[in-house]
């Protein structure tokens, strides 16, 4: 597993065998990455990634958020419970000098209401395991908290198998089915 783009590109990053995580591919990831600079849908939202602060959940090796401080976002929050990853995460964050624009909360995600947030977050990536509903619970939790900015983009990873979340406090505007994982997008409203 490799940063793809951006100032960091082609740096590999620390991985364990049989770590607990399911990492989200490069390809995946380029695609993701993508259809966040370019994709229908997306781009009306006025979203950038330039500069933008991301939370990352259920954040396992954190690909997720080194990717994008690599392309250009200014910070990333990891919230991850499973102390194994915990520690990965800072061995990456060590390794690609990202230590002033990180911080990690060793937490499970859906107590983040005792998480007193300095930012607004402009993306969320929320990867929980798959077919458990933690992103729905995940939802509820955060829509009951005001952090997240006025064009923030929430990306939801499931299984295809797993029914399309659907919840007031957010609009969905895109979807890509890749392999046997549906990423959502959707917007806060």
């Amino acid at each position: 597993m490799r940063i793809i783009s951006g100032n960091r590109k082609g740096h590999k990053l620390i991985t364990r065998k049989n770590q607990s995580a399911r990492p989200i591919s490069d390809k995946n990831r380029e695609t993701i990455f993508n259809l966040l600079a370019h994709g229908k849908g997306i781009v009306e939202t006025g979203f950038s990634l330039n500069q933008s602060t991301i939370l990352d959940v259920f954040a396992g090796t954190g690909s997720f958020s080194f990717e994008a401080l690599s392309r250009g976002a200014k910070k990333s929050v990891l919230i991850e419970k499973d102390s194994t990853m915990v520690d990965l995460i800072y061995e990456n964050i060590k390794k690609l000098d990202f230590l002033d624009v990180v911080q990690v909360y060793h937490i499970d995600a859906l107590r983040v209401q005792s998480i007193d947030f300095q930012d607004k977050f402009d993306l969320v990536y929320i990867d929980p395991p798959y077919q458990k509903a933690l992103d729905e619970k995940f939802i509820d939790k955060i829509g009951m908290i005001n952090c997240l900015s006025e064009n923030c983009i929430i990306i939801i990873e499931q299984s295809i198998e797993d029914k399309v979340l659907a919840n007031n406090r957010i609009e969905l505007i895109r979807m890509k089915e890749l392999g046997n994982s549906r990423f959502s997008f959707f917007k806060a409203i």
